[in-house]
């Protein structure tokens, strides 16, 4: 059960900004949860916030992002989202952000981490005996904190944990599948309307959600002759 479930009230969801994020992994999940938010609809309770050590922040390919809240913040949410990026290797030096992300673990608090995100949660050894997914040519850097049965590919939910990465099997953008994975938990009436105003389509199985624009978009694709 997610921390929002059986109450009204908007959930929030602290999405990491860090030094050497990557841009990609951090546009593509929040620009689908701020076009929710932005809609002002009352049936999407859901806000994202970016969080971060300092004001602005300057990702691996040299964009800057503006932080919206510190880190504090992250005792407030009801889910946080950690990008991976060149800087993640260095986050868990970062004492208030590991004071943090301990108590999320602590409470069991959804934490989704994206590509190589999760390397954080493991030198701080939040990660137990969870099963996760990173980036394929990451994998050998996580030797000596995690043993081998642990580490998969594509979407994996163990836990407070969810992870996306290592599949080359399908083309998606994971940032993008996290936030509908995240929709999905939290704000599941919404995943119809952000599949239309972004024009794309959830890649991974999404549980229990019917999202009628998608059926009618197969129900078209079977009518195509050839």
């Amino acid at each position: 059960m997610t921390a929002h479930e059986g109450s009204d009230r908007t959930a929030l969801i602290g999405i990491l900004a860090y030094e050497g994020v990557d841009e990609l992994d951090l546009v593509s999940v929040l620009v689908p949860l701020t076009k929710v938010a932005a809609s002002q609809s009352p049936g999407f309770p859901i806000r994202p916030v970016l969080i971060g050590s300092g004001s602005k922040v300057r990702g691996s390919n040299g964009l800057t992002f503006e932080v919206t809240a510190g880190i504090a913040e992250l005792a407030r949410c009801d889910a946080a989202v950690i990008p991976g990026g060149a800087g993640v290797h260095v986050l868990h030096e970062d004492a208030r952000l590991s004071k943090q992300l301990i108590a999320l673990v602590e409470r069991q608090a959804a934490v989704y981490t994206i590509c190589s995100g999760v390397f954080v949660l493991a030198r701080l050894g939040l990660l137990g005996g969870l099963r996760f997914a990173v980036h394929a040519q990451k994998r050998d850097a996580l030797a000596g904190l995690v043993s081998a049965e642990q580490i998969g590919s594509g979407f994996i939910r163990d836990g407070f944990l969810r992870s996306i990465g290592g599949s080359s099997a399908q083309s998606y953008v994971k940032g993008l599948e996290m936030a509908y994975q995240i929709l999905n938990e939290f704000c599941p009436q919404a995943i119809d309307y952000v599949a239309a105003r972004l024009e794309t389509r959830p890649s991974l199985h999404l549980a229990n959600v019917n999202l009628p624009m998608l059926e009618r978009d197969r129900k078209e694709r079977e009518a195509i002759p050839g």
